[in-house]
């Protein structure tokens, strides 16, 4: 899994992760671990096609992000960012977020106006307007003051996700 870049920059997956609960990206940044590579990363990280080409590596200075983006693909003049999920989910929200911020990952060397979230082979288009941008940016501002204090944040108060977290074992607070 790909979060914090040897260059200190942030990364989507790291922002996906912040989502889910606040304490995950901590514990990454400060006890220095991440999860094993899923099925579902080694399927994404193989894809690639005739059309289009994937596992594209972007980094936005100014914004301090670098990504990985899963697909990429030309359409006219349009650069179109492909963010792809193996599982279905009912909760898109992180991965929409991760799919923006790959997006504006990848804006230093691409004209983006859209992305698209595919989940399980189904598709979600995403238009990158002001408001998704800064509703984005916000959470990234959060996630690198949460990465770099000194304390952990609160946890995710849902024990679902507690139960089935990976970092459970790392956590300060189970």
């Amino acid at each position: 899994m790909y979060y914090l870049s040897r260059t200190g920059n942030l990364t989507p997956s790291m922002l996906k992760q912040y989502l889910y609960c606040p304490v995950i990206p901590w514990i990454i940044t400060n006890y220095n671990v991440s999860e094993p590579v899923t099925d579902s990363m080694k399927i994404s990280s193989s894809t690639q096609t005739a059309e289009n080409k994937g596992q594209i590596k972007v980094r936005n200075k100014k914004l301090e992000l670098t990504s990985i983006i899963d697909e990429i693909k030309q359409s006219g003049k349009q650069t179109i960012i492909i963010e792809k999920k193996t599982y279905p989910t009912k909760h898109l929200t992180r991965y929409k977020q991760q799919t923006i911020a790959t997006a504006l990952a990848a804006t230093t060397k691409y004209r983006i106006r859209y992305a698209i979230l595919e989940v399980a082979g189904k598709k979600y288009e995403i238009e990158l307007t002001e408001t998704e941008i800064s509703q984005t940016k916000l959470f990234l501002e959060k996630l690198r003051k949460t990465i770099t204090s000194e304390k952990p944040p609160p946890a995710n108060p849902e024990p679902q996700k507690c139960r089935n977290c990976w970092y459970k074992r790392y956590c300060p607070y189970t």
